[in-house]
């Protein structure tokens, strides 16, 4: 039995992918990047981590990509297949 975790954010009109970037730190001082997808608002988490971990989200189209989102998501991820 296989459970898959989504990260979801709000559609911006003009974007044409998202980047996303993860920390394990809620102040993401140390943010990495962890993928990029054309989905409007939704990501299939396949990472498997061991604790916490938090997300910001780039709006991305031809002219380059936003800031990082000022508001993250927490997803909290167990042992085992994601």
């Amino acid at each position: 039995n296989t459970t898959q975790n989504y990260l979801e954010w709000n559609a911006t009109s003009n974007a044409d992918s998202y980047e996303i970037y993860n920390s394990s730190n809620s102040n993401f001082t140390t943010g990495n990047y962890y993928a990029s997808t054309t989905n409007k608002n939704r990501l299939v988490m396949v990472s498997r981590f061991s604790n916490n971990v938090y997300f910001k989200v780039k709006a991305c189209n031809e002219a380059g990509c936003s800031a990082l989102s000022s508001t993250y998501g927490r997803a909290t991820f167990t042992s085992g297949c994601m």
